[in-house]
């Protein structure tokens, strides 16, 4: 009787052992269009056979994940290259119609109009019509300086709220992985849905930020930024927040200009250069790179002010150098464009025509000699395509710098754009591969159920038979 008792007893561990491999294919089944599962793959392990012994053998069923860190890790590397370059286009996108190259709106067709109205003065200086264009094309030059001063402005703020979004955000996701870390630990026992929500929230995080993993011996996973800076570990989580640079202990050029946005640890730290990667990453390039290069900061004038003010500059320079009569007494000529120099980062979004200047106050007249009636509006005019090192900027005249900071701003753009689409592909590709290697297969799942089937039912025959024979023995005993 004990052998048959035996027999029966593993029979039924093989029978739970089947059922588990048919509960295992059928959770993949269900599974495989969830994100960021892995297919569960069902390990037997044949039990001892010694029937002196007393051990019955059968088979034991547990579940190993196909999961492959290397394959999660080639995905979220991608996933990080991504988000870098899609935030970086988004944000330059923002900024690339306030640089218009076209000439049919900003300040390209604002210096048009006041290059064509000093030129139009050079033809009739004495004319009070000539002289009137020539203050409206100045207002409207200056208009558009102030605009495009405004929307960097404004960009630079959107930035500013973006990057806190997104480091509370991480924040966020940091305190979802302790959360699962948690669940590992007091459940000592893998969880194949638990082990996807992480993966999602991992793949999350690696989309915001450089991150790298690495699973403890308790199963938990820690994350680190940038392989050195500590997200999670364990079930201990650290935060980061979002601040300005401090002023620096010697003045700055320009104290009243733009301050960096740093990204600080719990300590104080600065770890700002630890966001190598990620939407993050796009968007402190955007605000203390592309848009300090252009509006400003502490330490440099930017080039829209460096032109706002070379521009205002040398036209009140000429004016200044002429005379409105020869007199006599001769009458100077007055400035055109007064902005705040007291912040060179100022000087775009302060520029203005001088209150109170009239028409009849515009300069013509190059005193010489000899003295020249329509001398400094042809001067004026000259500065559309100024060849004289005075009426330039490194070389350009003030229409090809604007140029050159609308194509820097038009190459940043379309390299970003080819980035996007070179890492849109690998991206694919390895999500690609991932699943052909950890994805669920249903062809495959649809074959091993079968298989499982058979054999629960082959187990299950063989209890009904130990069964039948228990029962007549025990029938001829009696």
């Amino acid at each position: 009787m004990s052998g048959i008792f035996g027999a029966l007893n593993a029979s039924s561990q093989s029978l739970a052992a089947f059922q588990r491999a048919i509960e295992i294919s059928q959770n993949n089944v269900n599974n495989a269009s969830t994100p960021g599962y892995a297919a569960q793959i069902t390990d037997f392990t044949a039990l001892s056979f010694n029937a002196q012994s007393g051990l019955a053998g059968g088979v034991a069923a547990s579940q190993i994940s196909t999961r492959d860190g290397y394959l999660d890790q080639s995905v979220r590397s991608q996933f990080t290259n991504l988000g870098s370059a899609q935030q970086l286009t988004e944000s330059v996108s923002g900024i690339e119609t306030s640089f218009d190259v076209s000439g049919n709106s900003g300040v390209p067709n604002a210096f048009t109009k006041l290059f064509d109205s000093f030129s139009a003065l050079s033809v009739a200086p004495g004319s009070s019509s000539s002289r009137q264009s020539v203050l409206a094309a100045a207002q409207e030059a200056a208009s558009a300086f102030q605009q495009t001063a405004s929307a960097l402005s404004q960009a630079s703020g959107n930035a500013d709220r973006q990057i806190q979004l997104q480091v509370n955000q991480i924040t966020a996701l940091a305190s979802e992985i302790q959360g699962y870390n948690k669940q590992r630990g007091q459940s000592g026992t893998e969880d194949a849905g638990q082990d996807s929500r992480l993966n999602t929230a991992l793949e999350k995080l690696s989309s915001l930020a450089n991150i790298t993993t690495r699973t403890a011996a308790d199963g938990s996973t820690d994350v680190l930024l940038d392989g050195q800076i500590p997200l999670v570990l364990g079930t201990q989580k650290f935060s980061f927040s979002v601040t300005t640079a401090p002023a620096p202990a010697i003045p700055a050029p320009n104290p009243a200009g733009l301050p960096s946005l740093q990204i600080v640890d719990g300590s104080g730290n600065d770890i700002t250069s630890h966001f190598a990667g990620g939407s993050v990453a796009g968007l402190l390039q955007f605000r203390n790179g592309t848009l300090s290069g252009l509006q400003g900061d502490r330490n440099q004038a930017g080039s829209l002010n460096t032109l706002a003010k070379n521009f205002a500059d040398r036209v009140n320079t000429l004016l200044t150098s002429g005379v409105i009569a020869e007199g006599p007494p001769p009458q100077p000529g007055v400035p055109l464009f007064i902005y705040d120099a007291s912040d060179l980062t100022r000087a775009a979004g302060s520029l203005a025509v001088v209150s109170g200047i009239t028409a009849a106050q515009i300069a013509t007249i190059s005193t010489g000699p000899p003295s020249v009636s329509n001398g400094i509006a042809l001067s004026l005019a000259n500065l559309a395509h100024g060849t004289a090192v005075a009426d330039q900027i490194n070389g350009f005249s003030y229409t090809q710098y604007f140029g050159e900071i609308a194509g820097g701003v038009g190459r940043i753009l379309a390299s970003q754009k080819n980035s996007v689409d070179l890492y849109q592909q690998a991206s694919t590709q390895a999500q690609s591969l991932r699943s052909q290697l950890s994805g669920v297969s249903l062809d495959a799942e649809a074959v091993r159920l079968l298989q499982y089937q058979k054999a629960y039912s082959a187990s299950a025959k063989l209890i009904s038979v130990l069964d039948q024979i228990t029962q007549t023995t025990l029938d001829m005993l009696k």
